[in-house]
């Protein structure tokens, strides 16, 4: 009888438990419901924050689940600057009343230290979506991309970010990983997509003949076709004779793109070559400053 009370009273706690669970949950919903708990009264930061990436061109109101995917992280990576500085320049126009002089010291170089965190984030995907079969394995790219990831590792740390299983793979293991399978940038959706498309062409201009294989011959040929040299030379002339002529001539989007690239390259290059030493222990933050009463910036090892 015993044995048996022993073995109900977990189910019971675990009842209880879910209870008070859902309860907090529905107390939560009301509570975000109130006014004062709104982006624009009780979230001027976060408010402040979408309002400066608008700004410079990302929207959050665009994605569902208000969370950045695929071109907008890029872009997002490439105007860190701009972003950061425009975040830290609303923190620091808050009136004075609201600031510390710990606050701004330990602000700007919260922003200073994640804005570099990104840089090295940025050049890390960038040696990963190396074309593939041009991955640079044992030269000078390869050596940069890994102080980048040590770089990144060590100021992930030192932020006290939280070091998940996705985080671990890629400072520990993902060069490997693409030297394994031989760079990861063409392993994407394109490659797939472009077949889709090419079969759809094919399709329409194949589609009424009756005879399979001779519909596949025909596709066959076509596709042969094109990869002729000479048929190739062919249509790359009368590309070039029926291109729109400017009279201010402007750079096409492959010279753009080489200039973007180049500029890019340049600051990832900067990042590593700007004497910053890799820091030891970990930032102490503005809510343990003031949870131990710290009127200066300090460091602690942890």
């Amino acid at each position: 009888m015993q044995s048996g009370r022993l073995l109900q009273l977990p189910r019971q706690v675990v009842k209880l438990a879910k209870t008070v669970l859902d309860a907090a949950k529905t107390a939560f919903d009301e509570e975000a419901k109130d006014p004062e708990n709104s982006k624009a009264e009780g979230q001027p930061t976060r408010d402040s924050l979408e309002s400066v990436m608008k700004d410079n061109g990302l929207d959050f109101g665009e994605y569902h689940g208000r969370d950045m995917q695929g071109n907008a992280c890029r872009e997002f990576l490439e105007k860190r600057v701009k972003i950061f500085d425009g975040m830290q320049s609303y923190v620091f126009g808050l009136p004075e009343e609201q600031q510390r002089e710990a606050d701004v010291i330990i602000t700007a170089r919260m922003f200073e230290l994640h804005s570099r965190l990104m840089g090295h984030l940025d050049a890390l995907i960038s040696y990963l979506s190396t074309k593939r079969f041009h991955l640079d394995r044992n030269g000078p790219k390869k050596e940069q991309a890994e102080k980048h990831r040590d770089r990144l590792s060590n100021l992930w740390r030192y932020l006290k970010l939280s070091v998940t299983p996705k985080f671990h793979l890629m400072e520990g293991h993902v060069i490997g990983l693409c030297e394994r399978h031989n760079g990861f940038g063409g392993l994407g959706e394109d490659e797939g997509e472009r077949a889709h498309q090419t079969g759809a062409n094919d399709e329409k201009r194949y589609g009424n003949m009756p005879d399979y294989e001779k519909k596949v011959n025909s596709m066959n040929q076509y596709e042969q076709m094109q990869r002729n040299l000479k048929v190739a030379a062919k249509a790359l002339e009368l590309k070039e004779r029926t291109k729109r002529k400017f009279k201010n001539q402007r750079k096409s989007a492959e010279d753009r793109r080489a200039e973007t690239k180049e500029e890019r390259d340049e600051a990832r290059e900067a990042l590593l070559n700007d004497g910053f030493a890799m820091l030891e222990g970990c930032m102490e933050t503005l809510q343990t400053a003031k949870r131990f009463g710290s009127k200066r910036l300090s460091f602690k090892i942890c």
